[in-house]
């Protein structure tokens, strides 16, 4: 039980934030049951929000942290461990904490409040300076501001506690895209830590997006002005003007506010240097130079989250508007890519013209030629906003800017992007690197990049303007197009290659890859299978590209990713998404072997979809085109697929016939990885017909098979699979767990998503019979989520299954499942 006085610290009683913090920390880990040496055990092994491994917290670190007298405070990454781990415990041993203690969310708020407080106390000297000495130029903070509680606890980070004063100025860099919150975010915190600078607050707009930005001289004599130095004693020149503005703050503890700086030049005699003062700089763009010489803190300022921008419309716009339209208010914060401007100015359109809904707001912002126009009044707009920033960039970096608007896709890569531009991949990672820089475009990790909706269409808009303007614009655009379209095929091709499992699977003739074009290349399994990953949503927008330019690609992309897709790297409705644009283009083409495989492949979809009816009418055309072209290998492989999907409708006789002419085809034509296949098939369909010793016989043959021939990781794993299963029908659990396992490693070095999550769910099923029940949970909620996120109709097996072990019921039946 907690003392009293503790609880009410927690819940937010105004004593001193540091004892309050390490109180809630205290109650934490109480609640949580969880010991300092687990703490620091767990804390190792976790992962922060970038992926990589977030900071420990040692044994000393956890009892500084929540010492009763003298606690140290957190930083915000050893809170957030703290809480992580505390919780993580907690759900790991089925402790149910109180409300307040349980939401990591709402802990994040509760740190930034605490950190704002601790802020405001923080650091003031015994005495203030004289009022007639002190300015305040804090213009009125701006109304409505939502969300930014990280961006408000490092800025609160950086203030130095009363007993540490630092050894140089603290300066804040904040960054981000027009129109996301620069000046709001400032201003807010601004306000709140206002008393910690008791010797006053600077404020100037720089007018940074603006022709007419500030001269930093002009600056100065506003300041030294305003620090009650007479006109006649400002000195002329800029540098003796900032010799005596450094002077009157010395010793002194100031807050400076440089809103919209232009850069590093207009920046830098305006910064104070004694120790205690700080200064927020805002600006578009990244002010490296200030980051780099002068030890500025990096603070970008992102868009907001869904949540956040349907509560600045709320805010703005009324509670009773936005809960009668919630679909329409989701609607509008996306369209307005979360970006608070938009928002600001799409909720002074509806405060405006009350008898208007918001669904008719919605409704114009959804034509996207016209959405910049809707998002702009007489005092503002969002397309003047992101003029500014383009009409400063270098026109190299415009080109690239206006030619990123061709692509389809919702990011690109820098491989891509080269292609796009026809440049070489220095010159294209220098401009990509202006254009984020201006926060024009947002790299989202690494070689990788994105636009937000508004700054597409502002893109779009852009290039369309160029196509007027220009005489030639129009044929540098198609030839871009050309490269980049090819490069997705041709890169597409490269994968075919490395993961086709034998030299005598269909690869369409592509045309050769225009100048500028340089398509990837692959090494091994691996990494054919990552890129298909990262690139999944840019191959399907490039397939439907080229579909409308009537190009080969529509066609010619989806066949050369069938071995891809048939290893799980695409998710149900993206490969469907794939194939509809495929079948009408190859047909056109007058390329049997090509609708072969577009007949194959969805057949394929049917068949992950559990829809085996129409599977087995797609792999019987696809047989019968192949019979036709004479391409035995595409036959055997569609009517081994055929005899697969016969099996799971258990249809066993036609399925063993089938295979077995499969069989002796891949055995006459010397096509060892097709044999082993079917050996596969044969071992699965005896396990299901009872002949269990034939079962074991086939699969270990095809082991051997697959041994001795090409090395095959992925058909080695449904060997296993198979028997696994064979051992699990007859109650040998630890032998099927066994299996299951071998299979496990074999499926996941060879790609194969699909043999994984299959070997999951099987795993799952024999730890619960073998009594391994958390075990057999951890197995199944992990299989249960690959199957969610790839579309998978197992994925209710897999449920059903978890709410069994979660009821405490007895073992499903041996040998079911997927």
């Amino acid at each position: 039980m907690y003392r009293d006085q503790e609880i009410a610290m927690v819940r937010g009683s105004r004593t001193d934030p540091g004892l309050e913090m390490a109180s809630l920390l205290r109650a934490l880990r109480d609640q949580a049951g969880i010991s300092v040496r687990e703490m620091e055990r767990r804390s190792r092994d976790r992962r922060g929000r970038n992926g990589r491994a977030a900071p420990g917290l040692s044994k000393t670190t956890v009892s500084a942290l929540i010492h009763q007298e003298k606690p140290t405070w957190p930083t915000r990454e050893q809170f957030d461990a703290f809480v992580d781990t505390c919780l993580t415990h907690a759900r790991a041993h089925g402790r149910d904490l109180p409300t307040y203690l349980g939401d990591a969310a709402g802990l994040g708020r509760r740190y930034a409040e605490l950190s704002t407080r601790r802020a405001r106390q923080v650091g003031r000297p015994p005495a203030a300076a004289s009022p007639a000495t002190v300015p305040r130029q804090l213009p009125p903070a701006i109304g409505g501001f939502v969300g930014r509680s990280r961006e408000m606890a490092e800025l609160t980070a950086l203030l130095s506690p009363e007993d540490a004063r630092p050894s140089s100025v603290v300066i804040a860099a904040v960054s981000g895209s027009p129109g996301v919150g620069k000046t709001a975010l400032a201003l807010h915190w601004a306000h709140l830590v206002r008393d910690a600078f008791p010797d006053g607050s600077l404020y100037v707009n720089l007018r940074g997006g603006d022709r007419d930005a500030l001269a930093p001289e002009d600056v100065l004599e506003g300041f030294l002005r305003a620090l009650n130095v007479a006109k006649d004693g400002i000195p002329p020149l800029l540098d003796d003007r900032a010799r005596l503005y450094r002077s009157l703050l010395d010793k002194r503890r100031t807050l400076v506010v440089l809103d919209n700086a232009a850069s590093v030049h207009q920046v830098r005699p305006l910064l104070p240097a004694s120790p205690g003062s700080m200064a927020i700089v805002t600006s578009r763009t990244r002010l490296t130079g200030l980051i780099v010489q002068e030890g500025a803190h990096p603070l970008p300022v992102d868009l907001l989250s869904a949540a956040e921008a349907h509560e600045l419309l709320r805010q703005i716009v009324g509670t009773e508007r936005t809960a009668a339209e919630p679909e329409a208010v989701a609607e509008i914060a996306r369209m307005c890519a979360c970006l608070p401007l938009a928002l600001r100015i799409a909720a002074e359109r509806i405060a405006i013209h009350p008898h208007d809904g918001l669904a008719d707001l919605a409704a114009e912002l959804a034509v996207e030629q016209e959405r910049l126009g809707v998002l702009e009044t007489e005092d503002v707009s969002v397309r003047t906003a992101f003029a500014l920033s383009y009409q400063d960039l270098p026109e190299e970096a415009a080109r690239l800017f206006r030619l990123l608007a061709l692509h389809p896709g919702p990011d690109i890569s820098t491989q891509a992007a080269e292609a796009l531009a026809g440049l070489g991949p220095a010159e294209t990672r220098r401009r990509l690197d202006r254009l984020t820089q201006a926060h024009l475009l947002e790299e989202t990790g690494k070689g990788r990049y994105r636009f937000h909706d508004l700054l597409r269409c502002y893109a779009r808009e852009v290039l369309a303007e160029e196509r007027e303007r220009a005489a030639d614009a129009d044929g540098e655009h198609r030839r871009a197009e050309d490269r980049l379209i090819a490069w997705y095929a041709h890169s597409a091709a490269a994968v075919s290659r490395m993961l086709a499992p034998s030299p005598a699977a269909y690869q369409p003739a592509l045309a050769p890859p225009p100048a500028g074009c340089r398509p990837e290349r692959f090494d091994d399994h691996a990494g054919a299978l990552r890129w298909c990953d990262a690139e999944r949503a840019n191959l399907v927008a490039a397939t439907r590209r080229a579909a409308e330019r009537g190009g080969h690609e529509a066609w010619q992309i989806p066949v050369t990713l069938m071995f891809a897709c048939y290893l799980g790297a695409y998710v149900v409705a993206d490969w469907m998404a794939l194939l509809e644009p495929a079948l009408p283009a190859v047909r056109r083409a007058g390329e049997p072997n090509g609708e072969g495989v577009i007949l194959f492949s969805l057949g394929l979809v049917h068949w992950q979809a559990h829809r085996f009816d129409e599977s087995v009418a797609c792999f019987q055309k696809a047989a019968g085109l192949w019979r036709a072209t004479g391409y035995r290998w595409g036959e055997g492989s569609a009517l081994h697929k055929l005899a697969e999907t016969y099996a799971l409708q258990q249809r066993f006789e036609e399925a063993e016939r089938l295979f077995r002419r499969v069989l002796a085809t891949a055995e006459e034509l010397g096509e060892q990885w097709g044999r082993g296949n079917v050996l596969v098939g044969l071992g699965n369909l005896c396990k299901s017909t009872g002949r269990t010793d034939e079962a074991i016989a086939y699969l270990n043959e095809a082991l051997t098979t697959y041994r001795d021939t090409r090395p095959d990781l992925v058909g080695n794993g449904a060997a296993l699979i198979g028997l696994g299963d064979v051992h699990q029908s007859l109650g040998r659990h630890d032998r099927a767990i066994d299996y299951y396992r071998l299979a496990l490693t074999s499926s996941h070095a060879g790609g194969s998503r699909d043999n994984e999550v299959r070997t999951l769910f099987r795993l799952g099923e024999s730890l619960f019979h073998d009594g391994q029940a958390e075990e057999a949970y951890r197995v199944l909620s992990e299989a249960m989520a690959i199957f969610d996120e790839l579309g998978d109709p197992r994925a209710d097996s897999a449920r059903d299954l978890i709410q069994k072990i979660q009821a405490g019921d007895g073992p499903p039946p041996a040998g079911g499942g997927p």
